[in-house]
């Protein structure tokens, strides 16, 4: 009987990760579904920045999700598959947020490559600077840094 059980929970978490997987790949054609319509209407510039920033927040939550795993969720009122479910999507959800501050700067990346395949050129197109710059994350810090000196 208990080795039926962990077989079964095994599965379920086969199962989970799989769907997982299926959910960033919808993801990720969704975007590129995005792409083609605002190149069909003209507007290649603002979707492709949106697009770059969704391919980086599943990128950050991917990267996140295996920290996350790694917490223990014992006690009286942790554990449980809802609380697995409900960490995956805590964890996308933070990688959006990530992603609409700054990110890792990978979205000024893919936002410049799809732009040059839009474009159809092999040329590299620069593009345009980040929402956060490096200078204004030290100075937002600099500043988080004198409120809690003053406190």
């Amino acid at each position: 009987m208990t080795l039926q059980s962990i077989d079964l929970a095994g599965g379920a978490n086969q199962l989970l990760a799989n769907s997982n997987s299926q959910s960033q790949a919808s993801k990720l054609s969704a975007a590129r579904a995005n792409i083609e319509l605002a190149k069909a209407n003209g507007e290649g510039e603002k979707s492709a920045r949106d697009a770059a920033e969704q391919f980086e927040a599943v990128f950050i939550s991917q990267f996140l999700a295996p920290i996350f795993d790694t917490i223990p969720t014992d006690g009286p009122f942790g554990g449980g598959h809802a609380e697995s479910v409900y960490r995956g999507f805590m964890v996308e959800e933070i990688g959006k947020a990530i992603a609409k501050n700054g990110g890792f700067g990978i979205a000024d990346t893919v936002y410049g490559e799809i732009l040059r395949i839009q474009s159809g050129s092999d040329a590299a197109v620069s593009p345009s600077p980040s929402k956060v710059t490096a200078n204004s994350a030290y100075d937002k810090a600099a500043k988080l840094q004198e409120v809690k000196n003053a406190a």
